[in-house]
């Protein structure tokens, strides 16, 4: 009897844990409304691709259950710049950089000389915010029908992936392709934007013809290149 009572009483201050934490989240997310417009703090972690410095704005992703994700990821393999830069965030590396000392004969000072250095050709590099390594993360980590947003270039993009080829499509939203409803999506298989529009269907789209409708979608089209 005391197990059940016990058991009951933790199970209602669960709950009530879960709803003051559901308040709090649409409360902020409310006070943040106002600003979407100027854009939201977001800082990266190089991680993973759910990893970001939780701030009060990113409560809004929480409350309507949508991932936030990023592809701004270091490559284990490239072990020197990985163990600098696997633990911090953008907004660490940025102060560190700022904030870096004249080099002085110390070896100490020459080993943090090197790191602000390896720091500062990893963002030079990955200026797209976008690694190979974390494209391919990108792929893992989402399951197929599974929207998400996107944080990339300093932007927040809609990302789908689809269970007919199990690739990543970003969803198009330059005003340049409001008045063409035969682009609404665009592949996201590369690190230098070299992609290609589609269709509502996943057709790629062909700029001479149109939708190409004997290509259903960028793995058929790979698998003729083959």
């Amino acid at each position: 009897m005391f197990s059940l009572t016990h058991n009951a009483t933790l199970a209602q201050s669960e709950e009530a844990n879960q709803s003051l934490n559901l308040e709090k989240n649409i409360d902020d997310s409310l006070a943040i409304l106002q600003d979407l417009e100027l854009g939201l703090d977001i800082n990266v972690k190089f991680s993973g691709t759910e990893s970001f410095e939780y701030t009060r704005a990113m409560c809004i992703f929480d409350i309507f259950g949508i991932r936030l994700l990023h592809g701004w990821l270091v490559d284990p393999q490239e072990r020197e710049i990985y163990e600098i830069v696997r633990d911090l965030s953008y907004n660490q590396i940025v102060d560190r950089l700022i904030d870096r000392t004249a080099a002085k004969s110390s070896e100490e000072n020459k080993s943090e000389n090197n790191d602000l250095f390896l720091m500062q050709e990893f963002l030079d590099s990955t200026a797209s915010q976008l690694t190979y390594f974390g494209l391919v993360e990108l792929y893992q980590t989402m399951k197929p029908n599974e929207l998400a947003i996107l944080f990339r270039n300093n932007h927040f993009s809609t990302v789908f992936k689809s269970s007919l080829d199990n690739r990543l499509y970003s969803l198009v939203t330059d005003a340049g392709f409001a008045t063409r409803p035969d682009v609404v999506w665009e592949t996201l298989s590369t690190v230098d934007n070299n992609e290609q529009f589609c269709d509502a269907n996943f057709h790629i789209y062909n700029e001479s013809r149109g939708v190409d409708s004997s290509a259903s979608s960028v793995n058929d089209k790979q698998k003729d290149q083959e």
